[in-house]
């Protein structure tokens, strides 16, 4: 139950992604949505729970993308599998903690992405890529605080965290 609407949110967002969000772009950079929901995701998850989200939100990411197929699924599980190993050793509610985690995912992200394409795509002009991912990053760091506020008591009625975090006291 929990992953069919762990699902639907991802194709709801995905959707917004390439339909919607083109609308509020700041040159020509929008804020990635869908790496959000996966930060958010390993921000308020179980590892194993965020690393397996994070692969399928990738994978939705590579259906819309144009560069090779899988390679977002892998980034976002290894985000969120590294970001899940971490996130008890940050202050995760602090609303520049998710701005800083969400612009170096982005650009990390970002970066190998287009590093990998370059390789293979000979043709890539990297300077205007690497501007563009900049602005992504950017754009991305300052849109998370608002979205991790928004999903966050979403993402923890589906109990996707530890069974030790829901059973504390009243």
């Amino acid at each position: 139950m929990r992953w069919l609407i762990l699902l639907i949110t991802i194709s709801l967002a995905a959707l917004t992604q390439t339909a919607a969000l083109h609308h509020i772009a700041v040159w020509s950079a929008q804020p990635d949505l869908l790496l959000i929901l996966a930060l958010c995701l390993a921000l308020n998850a179980e590892v194993r729970h965020a690393a397996v989200a994070g692969w399928l939100i990738g994978l939705a990411k590579d259906f819309f993308a144009e560069g090779r197929p899988g390679l977002y699924a892998l980034l976002f599980f290894a985000l969120c599998y590294a970001i899940g190993r971490i996130k008890d050793s940050v202050f995760k509610e602090h609303f520049a903690i998710q701005a800083a985690i969400a612009f170096l995912a982005s650009l990390a992200s970002n970066i190998v992405y287009i590093g990998l394409n370059a390789l293979v795509l000979r043709s890539l002009d990297l300077t205007s890529a690497l501007g563009r991912t900049l602005a992504i990053a950017v754009y991305t760091g300052l849109t998370m605080p608002l979205v991790f506020a928004l999903l966050r008591r979403p993402i923890r009625r589906l109990r996707f965290v530890e069974p030790t975090q829901m059973l504390k006291p009243f």
